[in-house]
């Protein structure tokens, strides 16, 4: 996988991806025709910020053999933006990553960003929401691959949702919705498989009590996948509750069956359902419980079927402790192939003063992949300080190491890498 090479491109800033700005414009454009006569009235902070950083990561290709280490500046300016009137409900948060490997003297950039708007059109009835999701993400998960490292095995995606919906108030506790989404999916790279979605769904909401609220639904999903792969009509019914045990404690389920019917004649029928429970501690602790069986698609792969176990845990203010358990496994729908992950993963942050904190973080994950019957062990780990030189600007050091070791050649490799960042909010 190769990202753009900001060497032979427009100038980094200039460069930003189409497809995430048209659906912001979009959205502004939507949403100030319907509710421009409020825009005196809005409130809409903007915090911008940005991370200046130089590190030295000792294997750029994450090989085992012959490994290549390289110094890289790296930039990452930030912006926040909620912009919120009567009629109109704004989100935006987009950080831009450019960053130069000297040796190889080449630049590249990437991003992340998040945008929702949620307008209302007719009040009490018609509703337009957008959301879109530009992102770096893994092609294959059986490949290399690091969080920090967005060059190898990894591609930009981008995923745009358009959902204009009606929701009827029926009584004070009941309340029904029906709408269509048009869902988009694209990969800056060749080898991930873009696809058009578009969705008519129904539901009825009812509140029992103030405590236990239930949804009755269903939806008819049409997925059109480019690049040659077989198109899919989807149906599924589903029920769900929320209810607060007590104001520490909520429990949320969603149970539902989905069938799949495939252009080449082959039909899939299965259940799927989304559970859980978080229990808020006192001194800003918490413990949650989550599992789930859901669907999605792979860059690569097709619809794949995902199954979930996570126990969560953090405590503490000045010494704050975190820790996960959790196990997923992948099958997808239209290959034989199956992802098996078994991890455990913590960190610790202790910040004896308001000017300094530091971080520590690891843990293992033990992989295996049917039908071949492969296995991979995975170790992590990280420490770093931070130091606050004045109110809007922090210094930090980090250091990370990063092991895989496996059955292939391409499972063998170490990754260290020491940074030094400075990050200031304008």
């Amino acid at each position: 996988m190769k990202l753009h090479n900001a060497s032979r491109s427009r100038p980094a800033f200039l460069a930003l991806r189409s497809c995430t700005y048209f659906s912001v414009f979009a959205a502004i454009f939507f949403a100030v025709a319907f509710s421009c006569y409020d825009v005196y009235a809005a409130d809409s902070p903007i915090r911008l910020s940005i991370g200046l950083s130089e590190e030295y990561d000792d294997n750029i290709f994450l090989t085992r053999d012959n490994t290549t280490g390289d110094y890289v500046t790296r930039a990452t300016p930030s912006i926040t933006i909620a912009y919120k009137t009567a009629m109109w409900d704004l989100a935006l948060q987009d950080t831009f990553y450019w960053w130069f490997y000297a040796k190889q003297k080449k630049g590249y950039y990437s991003n992340d960003a998040n945008v929702s708007s949620k307008l209302t059109v007719i009040e009490h009835l018609f509703y337009f929401d957008v959301t879109d999701t530009y992102s770096n993400v893994v092609l294959n998960p059986r490949g290399p691959s690091t969080t920090e490292n967005r060059n190898i095995n990894r591609t930009d995606a981008n995923i745009f949702n358009a959902r204009p919906y009606i929701k009827y108030q029926i009584d004070p506790v009941t309340a029904v919705s029906a709408g269509y989404a048009y869902i988009n999916i694209w990969y800056r790279s060749g080898n991930g498989i873009n696809r058009q979605q578009h969705e008519g769904f129904l539901n009825i909401q009812h509140a029992f009590n103030p405590k236990v609220k239930a949804v009755l639904g269903a939806e008819y999903l049409v997925d059109r996948p480019k690049s040659g792969e077989p198109n899919n009509d989807q149906t599924a019914v589903y029920s769900s509750i929320t209810y607060d045990i007590n104001p520490k404690t909520t429990f949320d389920g969603t149970v539902g069956y989905r069938m799949f019917r495939f252009s080449e004649g082959r039909d899939d029928n299965r259940p799927y359902y989304d559970a859980g429970v978080i229990c808020r501690l006192a001194r800003k602790g918490s413990v949650e419980l989550r599992a789930s069986q859901l669907f999605g698609v792979s860059p690569t792969e097709g619809i794949v079927e995902t199954a979930s176990q996570r126990l969560t845990a953090s405590y503490g203010e000045q010494l704050s402790v975190n820790g996960s358990v959790y196990h997923s496994r992948d099958r997808y729908i239209e290959r034989d192939l199956t992802n098996d992950a078994l991890g455990v993963a913590g960190g610790i942050v202790y910040a004896p003063n308001v000017r300094r904190s530091y971080r520590f973080s690891g843990g293992y994950e033990k992989d295996k992949y049917l039908p071949e019957d492969q296995k991979r062990d995975i170790y992590f780990a990280s420490a770093g300080v931070d130091h606050k030189l004045s109110k809007k600007a922090t210094l930090s050091a980090i250091y990370m190491y990063y092991k895989s070791s496996g059955q292939t050649e391409t499972d063998n490799y170490t990754d260290n890498t020491v940074r030094l960042q400075l990050t200031i909010e304008i």
